[in-house]
């Protein structure tokens, strides 16, 4: 081989990796799916998400449910709720792909829920027996990103009940690490999970059989409150934060 065709040779296998290196620094979309070179997030039809990291081969599923808990009786915590008992709530769902990368994609869940009104309503009160509760979800990932972002804005009216969000961890520990007041991690041998918030964090381990974690998005008020936006992440770094 002459000199020449080594050069030439040389310098494509340079532009062949650069263009490889170009591509692992994209983010990959489709209407129910993100995914860059450490994760795929995927939303399913009723809106829970699934995040699989594919660098430590774990999956992680059933994230992001809503749940509306009775703050007067004895709610049951051992499960996700099921999808029979989130359908009775939710009204309509609407999922839609809203940035296609390629440094960032998005999408938008949007769910519109009937929750018990304030001293549950009736004929002879001014409230109606169930109020709305509008809530928008962006879920974002950008190339070369550990987190998956999440961008939530709520409409509602005064209601009696909590509006959770579960995680459902799968994590073997009983333990749940409070690192500050936005910030609680946990983790056994494989699996690693860090939510931080910009606001201080009501949140909860569940020890049922996925290890849930529990944290309240939506507080019961007697107050109505206005349009609001919350900003959270899911860190699937393998070191944990200092």
């Amino acid at each position: 081989m002459s000199k020449s065709n080594q050069k030439y040779n040389g310098s494509s296998q340079v532009v062949q990796k650069k263009q490889n290196l170009a591509a692992s620094e994209q983010v990959a979309t489709g209407r129910f799916f993100l995914e860059n070179s450490y994760l795929r997030v995927t939303v399913n039809p009723q809106g829970w998400i699934t995040v699989e990291d594919k660098k430590q081969r774990q999956i992680y599923p059933n994230l992001h449910v809503f749940e509306v808990t009775d703050i007067s009786k004895q709610i049951d915590k051992s499960h996700v709720p099921s999808k029979k008992t989130l359908s009775r709530l939710i009204n309509s769902l609407r999922i839609s792909l809203i940035e296609t990368g390629p440094k960032k994609g998005a999408i938008r869940i949007r769910v519109r829920m009937k929750v018990k009104a304030e001293l549950g309503g009736g004929p002879d009160q001014k409230y109606p027996r169930k109020r709305n509760v509008k809530i928008w979800t962006t879920v974002c990932l950008s190339s070369s990103s550990h987190c998956v972002e999440f961008k939530t804005r709520v409409e509602t009216d005064p209601i009696s009940r909590d509006v959770n969000v579960l995680l459902s961890t799968g994590c073997k520990t009983s333990q749940l690490i409070r690192q500050a007041k936005q910030t609680v991690q946990i983790q056994d041998g494989k699996r690693h999970l860090i939510l931080n918030t910009t606001n201080p964090l009501k949140a909860e381990l569940r020890l049922d059989n996925h290890r849930t974690l529990a944290f309240c998005l939506i507080p019961a008020r007697k107050k109505m409150i206005p349009s609001k936006t919350f900003a959270y992440t899911l860190d699937f770094s393998p070191t944990t934060p200092k």
